[in-house]
């Protein structure tokens, strides 16, 4: 069995480059995962990771012109 590297609600925010702000409004809009632990977030790595993928693969498909 591995064990899941957990990341603080400030790295990710350090990580993503955002606000822990932003953080929190994409937790509430459900767009990335993490767990309460307590009065404190954590995230698992693997969420974030998934996060950052769907947001590059936005960034890379062609946008309608019109």
């Amino acid at each position: 069995m591995t064990q899941t590297e957990v990341l603080t609600l400030r790295q990710v925010a350090t990580r993503l480059e955002v606000s822990d702000r932003a953080v929190l409004e994409l937790l509430s809009a459900g767009t990335i995962k993490g767990q309460k632990v307590g009065s404190q977030w954590r995230f698992r790595t693997e969420d974030v990771e998934e996060y950052e993928n769907s947001q590059a693969a936005l960034k890379e498909s062609p946008r309608n012109s019109e």
